[in-house]
């Protein structure tokens, strides 16, 4: 009765020990991570909109979906502070490996200024992660409403799926087709 007794205070001492020292771990890398995630957001949202001076935070007809998340919306704002358009991070859920983040700029005439994925970390490596490429992300400028994506070659309104990784490519399209069809239903305000 008494090597019980002694094991479970050593396992409660152990476990008070291990909970103080990830409480205090947490409480030094809370706000370093925070401040990465912003920087890594501003550095998104200047990537879909190289030309903007400001962003301005901003509301609009952006929505949660079944398989859609909004997180921010900025208005990008240009040097003399005319609208250039908006900015808007989302997440996907429909990833093959799970969520997909991302920032999609859409110009004030509804068409894409720029695609920013910020992680897609469960897709597979060598397929899905090919999203993470520019040359993936950069086929979604100048898209407008519609978009669709091709297996056999993208034409017109269409975006080049990745090969082996159909998932990753429809999960990323349909969210950049929701949030163009969202802009457009609203008339972008």
């Amino acid at each position: 009765m008494k090597q019980i007794v002694k094991n479970t205070i050593v396992l409660l001492v152990i476990t008070l020990v291990a909970g103080s020292l990830l409480a205090a771990t947490y409480a030094i890398t809370k706000n370093p991570i925070k401040q990465a995630e912003e920087q890594a957001e501003k550095e998104a949202f200047l990537a879909v909109f190289p030309e903007a001076a400001e962003f301005q935070d901003a509301e609009g007809p952006f929505h949660d979906t079944d398989s859609l998340t909004v997180g921010s919306v900025k208005r990008a704002k240009g040097t003399n502070g005319e609208e250039l358009g908006v900015a808007v991070k989302v997440t996907t859920s429909a990833g093959y490996g799970g969520d997909i983040a991302m920032v999609i700029g859409i110009k004030a005439d509804g068409t894409v200024s720029g695609l920013k994925i910020l992680s897609a970390s469960n897709e597979s490596p060598g397929l899905g992660a090919n999203c993470l490429k520019p040359e993936f992300q950069e086929q979604y400028a100048g898209k407008k409403a519609g978009l669709t994506y091709s297996k056999t070659g993208a034409e017109g309104n269409e975006i080049d799926a990745i090969s082996g990784a159909t998932i990753t490519t429809r999960a990323v399209t349909s969210a950049v087709a929701a949030v163009l069809d969202m802009y457009e239903g609203g008339d972008g305000q």
